[in-house]
């Protein structure tokens, strides 16, 4: 009776697990999403600023230092913006690889121990009465 009880437990705690992990891989998509919106967002900016930089080449280019220095400040607060995106972006990709690794050997750690606990012969019935009950196709 307490090996039947402890197998459910098992059972009990490694679907909690694989909900956990589902949940855990909808958040992954969401913020891929998210980034993925992000990148778009700055790629229209790149768009831009390219058409802006070729409306002042086709227009009457001014020499004035004072110009010159404005466009130079501008572009490098451009480029510290990309920048800085291009980080944050990294991290969170490294965030989420990191994440996801915890999570994989957690699995791997209970899928391990699990074969110790839970009998052959146990698996069999499971797997057989799912399959009467047609829950699974062999």
């Amino acid at each position: 009776m307490d090996e039947i009880s402890l197998k459910s437990d098992l059972l009990k705690q490694r679907d909690e697990l694989v909900q956990c992990l589902q949940n855990e891989l909808v958040d992954v998509r969401l913020q891929e999403a998210e980034n993925a919106v992000i990148m778009s967002d700055l790629r229209s900016r790149i768009q831009e600023i390219e058409e802006e930089k070729k409306k002042l080449r086709e227009s009457v280019v001014d020499n004035s230092v004072a110009h010159l220095q404005e466009e130079l400040i501008a572009v490098k607060l451009r480029e510290a913006e990309a920048s800085l995106s291009l980080k944050d972006l990294r991290q969170k990709v490294t965030d989420l690889t990191s994440q996801w690794q915890k999570h994989l050997q957690v699995c791997h750690y209970i899928l391990k121990h699990a074969d110790i606990i839970i009998s052959r012969n146990f698996l069999m019935t499971v797997v057989y009465g799912l399959y009467r009950t047609k829950r699974i196709v062999l």
